[in-house]
Order: C-alpha cells, then structure tokens, then sequence
C-alpha cells in the first residue's frame, strides 16, 4: 500500500511538472503524436485533430451570434473577432508544421447554430466572391480551406425527419 501511495505521489508531481504552462505556447507537432484541441470562443465550439500522420480533421465551427441572455457566456478571448475567425487562428497556429495551412477534413456533426454557425446582423460578408454571410464553419472556411467536407445527413437531408 505504501509503494502505490508513493508512486501516485511521484506520478502526480511530476504531471505538474511536465504540464503546460498557462499562456506558454504548445510545443510543434511531431509525426507520431495525436493531438486534440476543443477550441472554446464564448459564443460556440470546435474541436481540431492532427492525427499522427498529420492528416487534419476539424468538426463542427459554431458561432451562436451577438444576443446575450442567461445561456450565453462571454466571448473567448475577446469580442474583436468573430468565433469562426479566432478558431481559424487557432488552428492555423497549430499548423505551423505545414508549408500549406489547410485543414484535411471538416465534419458537421448537425445543423445547429452551436456547430456550423448562423447568420446575424453583425454577420459579414464574404471576401472571396459568391454572396454569402460568414458564421462559424463558412468563416473558418474564409480564413483558412478546408479540403473535404464530411455531412453526416449527406445525402437524404432528413434531419429532421418529415411529420
């Protein structure tokens, strides 16, 4: 009982010491390693993946827009961007083992504002031809491409189902 006491005790400190420093930034990535980031704006989510061959996956961007009521929390990490802009930022400095910051695959898990984003009054528009807003997963499409898109109700759309 004392040598497992001992060692939880050793194995614990020395976490401490090998964690992350607050506000240090991450080590590159290395070919091998797998890494998973849940990205937080305040005002909706991602998750970001490299995976040990270096292959990208995003899922879902969300903005849920500039209302504020009981559910909403403060913007992260400040309200000068967009959601979709500062997971862009985000990710594409995780990226900086790539000659070409893109990611491989982005993937909707469903059609909530929380997770692919929504169009508002302060939504702005695209830059790079085509008339669309930009909210959540369009924006970080703006900032930085995604190669494939990955739907999970592709290609019936019955989501949600017809009465």
């Amino acid at each position: 009982m004392k040598k497992i006491l001992i060692s939880s005790t050793l194995i614990l400190f020395s976490w401490m010491i090998l964690a992350q420093e607050k506000g240090m930034p991450l080590p590159s990535w290395q070919e091998g390693e797998m890494e998973i980031h849940h990205i937080y704006t305040g005002r909706g989510e991602a998750v970001f993946c490299i995976f040990p061959d270096g292959t990208t996956l995003l899922i879902d961007a969300g903005d849920v827009g500039p209302h504020r009521d009981p559910q909403t929390t403060q913007a992260s990490p400040d309200e000068s961007r967009q959601p979709g802009e500062w997971i862009a930022r985000y990710i594409s400095k995780r990226l900086d083992f790539l000659p070409e910051k893109k990611i491989d695959y982005a993937f909707l898990t469903h059609f909530h504002r929380d997770h692919m984003g929504g169009v508002f009054e302060n939504s702005p528009k695209t830059a790079k031809g085509g008339d669309y807003y930009l909210s959540g997963l369009t924006e970080v499409y703006e900032h930085l491409p995604f190669s494939k898109m990955i739907d999970r109700d592709w290609p019936s759309y019955q989501y949600p189902k017809p009465q």
